[in-house]
């Protein structure tokens, strides 16, 4: 082999070596940032789109997502369902039909709504809901919202209905609830 042909092997060894490193250091650039990805950048980038959502009683919901909050998400009527699901983040386990595509959060003055403003106005329109909770489902008009429960005039789990139409008032943990539909 000759002293040229020797230095262009050496020559292309090199350069393939240097384009497996800044290969290497691509990859790991890209797994190091989609590691600061969070699941809510994830869900915002699923607007409108359909999505099943698991949650820990071991039960799904499905349907558009119509809004996301600070700790919580909604979905649309689904023409399965025919009702809109305010699902707390800390209640889901999976969520099919995520895009891989990202949305990080937009910096504005403005921060999601967090799940209590949104029950506040829920309380405000008197809205007819069924809460599931890991210990059962209760329904019933929303009365009042505080920091960390919620009131219903309603009625417990495996009780018929009231026949005042009042109901017995309710209180559930907001920690307790896996899901609630609007009715």
């Amino acid at each position: 082999m000759s002293m040229d042909g020797m230095f262009e092997d050496l020559e292309g060894r090199l350069a393939h070596l240097e384009d497996q490193q800044i290969r290497a250091e691509a990859e790991e650039l890209a797994r190091a940032e989609r590691s600061q990805v969070s699941l809510r950048d994830r869900l915002r980038a699923a607007d409108g789109m359909r999505l099943v959502v698991h949650l820990v009683d071991g039960s799904s919901v499905a349907g558009p997502l119509a809004e996301l909050g600070a700790d919580w998400l909604l979905l649309g009527e689904d023409p399965g369902a025919g009702t809109r699901v305010l699902v707390p983040l800390a209640a889901v386990t999976t969520v099919e039909g995520l895009p891989a595509r990202v949305r990080p959060e937009t910096h504005t003055r403005i921060p999601p709504r967090s799940l209590g403003s949104v029950l506040r106005r829920a309380v405000r329109d008197r809205e007819s809901v069924r809460i599931r909770t890991l210990g059962g489902t209760v329904s019933g008009a929303l009365v009042s919202s505080g920091e960390d429960f919620i009131d219903l005039a309603g009625r417990p789990p495996g009780e018929p209905a009231a026949r005042s139409g009042r109901g017995t008032l309710l209180t559930v943990p907001v920690g307790a609830v896996v899901v609630i539909a609007f009715e």
